[in-house]
């Protein structure tokens, strides 16, 4: 996981205060895409997407992530990322998926 230092916390507080809610949704998405778009075209064109492109797009994907887990309630948040991984221990033990 990907660590915030303080000062990277307070320009990620920054952003979530002057940008409007609307703003940092279409961006998250905006990043979001740009990601899957690059994991992809790695996948299908693994010559054409070098490494460096996808770490790229991950760094702008933590940003907007971290602006959309301060916006929304953490404890739910981490209620869900339990529930998650929970679902995905118990899937591994019964190989119940083999790609999980």
């Amino acid at each position: 996981m990907v660590k915030i230092d303080l000062q990277q916390e307070e320009i990620i507080e920054d952003l979530l205060q002057r940008q409007s809610p609307e703003y940092n949704n279409l961006k998250a998405a905006e990043e979001f895409q740009e990601l899957s778009l690059a994991l992809m075209q790695k996948h299908l064109k693994p010559n054409k997407v070098k490494d460096q492109e996808i770490i790229d797009e991950i760094g702008d994907a933590i940003i907007r992530l971290n602006i959309l887990c301060k916006k929304y309630d953490s404890t739910l948040i981490n209620h869900r990322v339990y529930e998650k991984l929970s679902k995905f221990a118990e899937w591994s033990k019964t190989k119940r998926f083999e790609q999980i």
